[in-house]
C-alpha cells in the first residue's frame, strides 16, 4: 500500500477534474459570446457606413460632377511634371501642386460647392435633427456632439500608377486645432487639393481599380486611430467613373464596448475560477466519503474481518455497491469457514478430469501407436538398383508417446522399389502428401501406402503387367488410386509424384497430382526438374486429363523430391521460389544436409519428407557385376583385420554408392579413426537414409567420442525405420 503522503485524494481529483472542466466551459463561452458581440458590432458599423456612402452618392448630381470634372483637370493640369519612378519614390503624401496653385484652386466656386457637399454628408451622421446650411469645417449640433463620420473625401487614381492616388477635396482640408490643445496634430494636417499618397487599405484600392462601392469588413488600425472605411466610384450617366468618393467612421465608441464586455468576461472567468476550487471540493467531499468508508471495510475485510458492513441506504448507485460488497463480504465468511471441504471436493473433481483426461490420452496414443506399426512397414526404401540409388527422409508434424516407445504420425510418405516391363529394369519412386492433420493425413496416408505397395506387389508377380510400357504402367496406377480415393466422398485427398526410372538409359517417366515440383541438381547446380503443368490431387472429382510427362537424366544427375512442408514455416513468411534451390546447392544434393538447412531457417509448419534419386548410368552397372562377391571378400577382410587388403578392394566398388561409404567408414572404425569414420557414414547416409546398419554404426561412432546425445538420435532413427529392433531398444535405454 502507498504511504500516505504518496496518495492523491479522490476528493481533489474530483476538485481540479470539475473546476477545469467549468473553467473551459465557462472561458469557451464568454469567448463565445465575445465573437458574436464583435462580429455582430462590425457588421452593423459596417452596414451603416454602406448606408450613408449610399447616400452620399445620390448628393452628386449632373451639374455637381460637372464641378468634379472641371476640378479634377485644373489640378492635373496644374501638377507639377513627375516622373514615375519619382512617384514611387513617395512614402506617406507629397503635394503636386505649387502653394500658389493650391490657393487658387481653393477660392474655386466648383471647389467650394464640392466641399460643402462632402460636409453636408458629414453632417447628416448628427445624432439630433440637421438644417441645412453652410457648414463650416467645425460640424457640431446644439448640444456641441459631432458627427459620426470623421472624414470625408474625393480621389482620382494617379494616371502614372494605380498603386497611388490624388485627393480632389477633403471636407476638413483646413488646417484648425480640433481638439483645442493649441497646436495642430497630424490627424489636423491640412488635406489639400492634388495631394499625392499610396493607396494602403484595401477598400480605397478595390473602389479606385475595380469601379465597385466596397466597405471594410472589420476595424483598421493606424496611426491616427481606429476606422472602417467605405468607397464607392461617382459615375456619369454613361457609367464611367468620375471620382471616388471615401468616408471613414471611428471606431473608438465600438472599440470601447468590445473592451468592456472584453473586460467584463474576464473578470466573470476570474470570479468562476475563485469559486469553482471550493465549490467542486465540498461536492468531492459529499462524494467520496461513501467510497472512503468502502475503502475502510475492504482494508478491514483484508484483514480477515469479515464482520465488517458498510451502510446501505438511499437509493443511488452507492447503496447498491454498499448492498453488492455487504453480500460479498457474507459470501467470502461462508467460504473461509467451509475452505478445507471445497478445497477437497473441487481436488477430487479435478483429479477425476485429469484421470479422464489421462484415459483418452493414453487411448488416443494406444491408437496413434497401432497406426503407425501398420504404416511404417508400408514406407520402405526396397530400390535395390546398381544403377540408380534412392534414399529418403520422412518426419511428421505429430510427435506423441505410448508407454515407452516414442514416435510420430502423419500424411507424408516415401516408397521405392523395382519392377521389369517389357524386359526392361525400372526403379520406380513414390513421394505423397495426404491432406489434413494427425489421423486424417495419417489415414490417407496409410490407404495410398498400402495401394503402392499392393501395385509393386502385382507389377512383380503378374505377367500382364510386364508387358506394360511405362505410360501405361502409370496410367493404370494412376486410375486405380483415383478410383479408391474418389470413394471416401472427398474426405480424402493426395497430392504425389508417381515416377519410374529407366535403370540402363535413366529415362525418367512420371506424374504429378498437385504436388510441390522437383528439382535436378546436375554439375552443382539445382534447377526446377521438368514441366510446371500438373494435374489435380488424387480424390478430385473434377479430375480432367492424364499425362505422363518424360525427362532424360544424365550419369551423376541426382533428382529431389519434397512435399509442401519443406518451405512452410511458423515464425516466417512463406519464402520465395528459389528457396529450395539454395538448400539444395548448399547442401550438394544430400538430403540429411537439406533438411537441417530447413530446420535452422524456421520452424516447420507442417510434415515434410524429401526423396533422393541418383542416377549413377549404366558405366556403374558394369562396374559393379560381381559386387555381392566383393562385399563378401570385404567383410572376411576386415573379420581377419586385413584392413589394408580391405581398404584395396573396396576400391572395385564405385566411388559414388552406399557401399563404397559404408565399408570404408566401418574400417574406419574398426582403426579407431572415428572423425573419418563419421565422414564416411555421413555420405553413406546420403544414398540411403533408410539404412539400419548405417544409422547404428553412426549411433556407436557417437558413443566412442561421448556425444550421447547424438548417439540417442541415431538410434531413435534406427527405431524410427524399424521400430521392432530390441538390441537397439536395449542400446538406447543404456544411454
Amino acid at each position: 500500500m502507498k504511504p500516505l503522503s504518496a496518495r492523491f485524494p479522490f476528493a481533489l481529483k474530483m476538485m481540479l477534474l470539475t473546476g477545469a472542466l467549468i473553467a473551459i466551459l465557462m472561458g469557451a463561452g464568454l469567448f463565445y459570446l465575445y465573437s458574436v458581440s464583435s462580429n455582430i458590432i462590425t457588421q452593423q458599423t459596417e452596414s451603416h457606413l454602406r448606408d450613408i456612402l449610399q447616400g452620399g452618392l445620390l448628393r452628386f448630381s449632373p451639374g455637381l460632377q460637372k464641378d468634379l470634372r472641371l476640378l479634377t483637370q485644373e489640378i492635373l493640369s496644374r501638377a507639377i511634371p513627375i516622373t514615375e519612378k519619382e512617384l514611387l519614390a513617395v512614402q506617406e503624401s507629397e503635394d503636386s501642386l505649387s502653394p500658389e496653385d493650391i490657393d487658387s484652386i481653393i477660392t474655386m466656386p466648383e471647389y467650394g460647392r464640392i466641399i460643402q457637399e462632402l460636409r453636408a454628408i458629414k453632417a447628416s451622421t448628427l445624432p439630433a435633427d440637421a438644417q441645412w446650411k453652410k457648414f463650416h469645417q467645425i460640424i457640431r449640433d446644439a448640444q456641441g456632439n459631432r458627427p459620426g463620420i470623421r472624414y470625408a473625401y474625393l480621389l482620382i487614381p494617379h494616371p502614372l500608377h494605380p498603386g497611388y492616388s490624388i485627393f480632389l477635396a477633403d471636407a476638413d482640408y483646413e488646417a484648425i486645432d480640433m481638439n483645442g490643445n493649441g497646436s495642430i496634430d497630424d490627424e489636423e494636417e491640412p488635406t489639400n487639393p492634388g495631394l499625392i499618397f499610396p493607396v494602403e487599405g484595401l477598400t480605397i484600392q478595390e473602389s479606385l481599380q475595380k469601379n465597385i462601392l466596397t466597405t471594410a469588413k472589420e476595424f483598421e488600425k493606424d496611426k491616427w486611430g481606429t476606422w472602417m472605411t467605405a468607397a464607392a466610384p461617382i459615375r456619369d450617366a454613361a457609367g464611367n467613373m468620375i471620382a471616388v468618393l471615401g468616408i471613414d467612421i471611428s471606431a473608438q465608441s465600438q472599440m470601447y464596448e468590445l473592451q468592456k464586455l472584453r473586460e467584463m468576461s474576464f473578470l466573470l472567468l476570474g470570479i468562476a475560477i475563485l469559486l469553482i476550487p471550493a465549490s467542486s471540493f465540498f461536492l468531492a467531499r459529499w462524494l467520496a466519503k461513501p467510497l472512503e468508508m468502502l475503502g475502510t471495510a475492504v482494508k478491514k475485510v483484508s484483514e480477515r474481518n469479515y464482520e465488517i458492513r458498510v451502510p446501505e441506504s438511499g437509493n443511488d448507485e452507492f447503496a447498491e455497491l454498499g448492498k453488492t460488497f455487504n453480500e460479498m463480504v457474507t459470501a467470502i465468511r461462508s467460504y473461509s469457514e467451509n475452505l478445507e471441504v471445497l478445497i477437497d471436493a473441487r481436488t477430487l473433481e479435478l483429479s477425476e478430469s485429469l484421470a479422464a483426461v489421462q484415459a483418452l490420452k493414453q487411448q488416443q496414443d494406444a491408437d496413434y501407436y497401432l497406426t503407425t506399426l501398420i504404416a511404417n512397414p508400408l514406407f520402405r526404401d526396397r530400390n535395390r538398383s546398381q544403377t540408380v540409388n534412392t534414399s529418403f527422409i520422412l518426419r511428421q508434424k505429430k510427435k506423441f508417446s505410448f508407454k515407452h516407445w516414442s514416435s510420430e504420425l502423419g500424411g507424408d510418405l516415401c516408397v521405392t522399389g523395382n519392377i521389369q516391363l517389357r524386359g526392361e529394369h525400372y526403379s520406380m519412386f513414390f513421394n505423397g502428401d495426404a491432406m489434413g492433420k494427425s489421423m486424417q493425413g495419417a489415414g490417407g496416408a496409410l490407404v495410398m501406402g498400402a495401394l503402392i505397395n499392393a501395385i509393386m506387389v502385382r507389377s512383380q508377380t503378374n505377367e500382364s503387367v510386364k508387358t506394360q510400357t511405362p505410360k501405361e504402367w502409370l496410367r493404370d496406377a494412376f486410375h486405380e488410386m483415383q478410383r479408391i480415393f474418389e470413394s471416401f466422398d472427398g474426405a480424402m485427398f493426395i497430392t504425389c509424384i508417381l515416377g519410374l526410372v529407366q535403370e540402363t538409359k535413366g529415362q525418367v517417366y512420371y506424374f504429378n497430382a498437385e504436388h510441390p515440383l522437383p528439382v535436378l541438381y546436375r554439375d552443382r547446380k539445382a534447377s526446377w526438374f521438368g514441366t510446371s503443368r500438373q494435374m489435380y490431387k488424387i480424390g478430385n472429382p473434377f479430375q480432367e486429363t492424364f499425362e505422363v510427362l518424360k525427362e532424360q537424366l544424365k550419369p551423376g544427375d541426382i533428382v529431389i523430391l519434397g512435399s509442401d512442408g519443406r518451405s512452410d514455416f511458423i515464425d516466417r513468411e512463406d519464402p520465395d521460389d528459389d528457396f529450395f534451390l539454395d538448400v539444395v546447392e548448399k547442401a550438394d544434393g544430400e538430403i540429411e544436409s537439406m533438411y537441417e538447412s530447413i530446420l535452422q531457417a524456421g520452424e516447420i509448419r507442417d510434415d515434410i519428407s524429401l526423396l533422393r534419386i541418383s542416377y549413377l548410368g549404366k558405366e556403374n552397372e558394369e562396374s559393379l557385376k560381381g559386387s555381392n562377391e566383393i562385399q563378401k571378400t570385404i567383410v572376411s577382410l576386415i573379420h581377419e583385420k586385413k584392413f589394408e587388403e580391405a581398404l584395396d578392394t573396396i576400391q572395385h566398388i564405385h566411388a559414388e554408392s552406399f557401399f563404397y561409404h559404408y565399408y570404408r567408414s566401418y574400417i574406419a572404425f574398426r582403426q579407431n579413426q572415428y572423425t573419418a569414420a563419421r565422414e564416411s557414414l555421413e555420405k553413406a547416409i546420403g544414398f540411403s537414409a533408410q539404412s539400419v546398419q548405417a544409422w547404428k554404426l553412426l549411433g556407436r561412432v557417437y558413443a566412442k567420442t561421448g556425444e550421447k546425445v547424438l548417439a540417442r538420435k541415431c538410434l531413435e532413427r534406427v527405431l524410427e525405420i524399424k521400430p521392432d529392433d530390441e538390441k537397439t531398444m536395449r542400446a538406447l535405454n543404456k544411454l
